[in-house]
């Protein structure tokens, strides 16, 4: 189980997440790179990918007056480094421009991928 975020003892959000060991019931901080803070949100384990997605809530506590309640992105928590593969189409798609004269050169499986990445993250 993981539990991501919640308050301070000041009611102010944090951005902290947990992992819980359901075989020793004890809690591990991990390091994770969301890029704000979230509450009452979901959060969804995809085991093809080694990663958790963190889908809506709120950024700020519910009575809040803040005009920006909502997180604006989708987080990612990576639970294990990315493969080669992934590491590299990320790269890529970080930067198309400096690629995309290349990528009529690669093989047609790769180019498959890298379609496939850039449907599943965008670019």
């Amino acid at each position: 189980m993981i539990d991501i975020s919640g308050y301070d003892s000041r009611r102010k959000p944090l951005n902290d997440c947990w992992l819980f060991n359901t075989g020793d019931q004890t809690w591990q901080k991990l390091n994770h790179q969301a890029k704000e803070c979230r509450l009452w949100h979901t959060a969804h384990f995809v085991k093809a990918l080694d990663s958790v997605y963190l889908l809506g809530g709120v950024r700020h506590d519910i009575l809040s007056t803040a005009t920006d309640m909502h997180p604006v992105c989708l987080d990612r928590l990576q639970l294990s480094p990315l493969s080669l593969v992934e590491t590299t189409l990320q790269i890529v798609m970080k930067n198309p421009a400096v690629f995309r004269k290349y990528l009529t050169s690669l093989p047609y499986n790769i180019q498959m991928q890298i379609m496939k990445f850039q449907t599943t993250y965008g670019s």
